[in-house]
């Protein structure tokens, strides 16, 4: 089968393989509904525009090369309960002092350890202090 579309010289299809926060059929209906939108825009316009743009979905975090849903499906992990979590720690003035992408690992390290009831992190920047992170584990 000859691949529909390209993207940097190679299919499309290709592309979202080598670069997984990329989902090729998230990406395939991002294009299909700009075409619709305007069916006179030339096809590699819509590509690049749908490539480059990015989505809270499938480019806010990246773990192992895989985006949060994609690692949360290998890992068996809720991906609501653990964006759920993410999204209520970020709020919480406990932890105000905790780069984002640590907040994120500590989350998932939660919910991987699922017998731990309570994860210490030693966060050097502020103050050396130690901090408990009680979360609910919810499948």
């Amino acid at each position: 089968m000859k691949p529909k579309h390209f993207y940097r010289g190679e299919s499309l299809i290709d592309y979202c393989k080598k670069n997984p926060q990329y989902k090729y059929s998230n990406i395939t209906k991002y294009i299909s509904d700009k075409m619709k939108e305007d069916p006179t825009r030339p096809v590699e316009d819509i590509i690049e525009e749908v490539m480059t743009t990015k989505r809270k979905s499938y480019t806010k975090y990246i773990i192992n090369g895989m985006n949060l849903r994609r690692y949360c499906d290998t890992m068996n992990l809720n991906y609501d309960a653990v964006v759920k979590s993410i999204s209520r720690a970020k709020k919480d003035p406990r932890y105000k002092d905790i780069d984002e992408d640590e907040l994120v690992h500590m989350i998932l390290e939660k919910y991987a350890c699922p017998k731990a009831e309570e994860i210490i992190f030693d966060n050097k920047e502020t103050t050396g202090a130690k901090l408990k992170m009680n979360l609910k584990k919810t499948n």
